[in-house]
């Protein structure tokens, strides 16, 4: 895989490679045999993300660098806020995920 073929969109402070599977209207040109999202964001100050992940999956999160406050869209999760650099988050089946950056940076 060259990074050429990893689809690259920006949109309202959110930044995402996506890998594999779809996210801010755009599409991965690469087909993975078990459906699977592979999703690389980067939010901007103040940005919130509201990813939608099919019902039946689960997803997980790591931060890379900085912190958010993260929160899944199945209508009973509750806000775990801050999750900061170098730790992983993981979700259980719902409909989706929905991120803040609050942070200065």
């Amino acid at each position: 895989m060259l990074s050429k073929d990893i689809a690259e969109v920006e949109k309202d402070g959110i930044k995402v490679r996506v890998i594999a599977g779809h996210a801010l209207g755009t599409k991965s040109p690469i087909y993975t045999r078990t459906p699977t999202m592979y999703l690389d964001f980067t939010l901007k100050s103040g940005a919130h993300l509201q990813q939608p992940i099919p019902v039946s999956w689960n997803l997980f999160v790591y931060v890379l660098e900085g912190e958010g406050i993260f929160c899944g869209s199945d209508g009973g999760s509750k806000l775990i806020s801050p999750v900061t650099a170098h730790h992983l988050l993981l979700l259980g089946s719902g409909d989706g995920l929905e991120a803040w950056n609050k942070s200065s940076k």
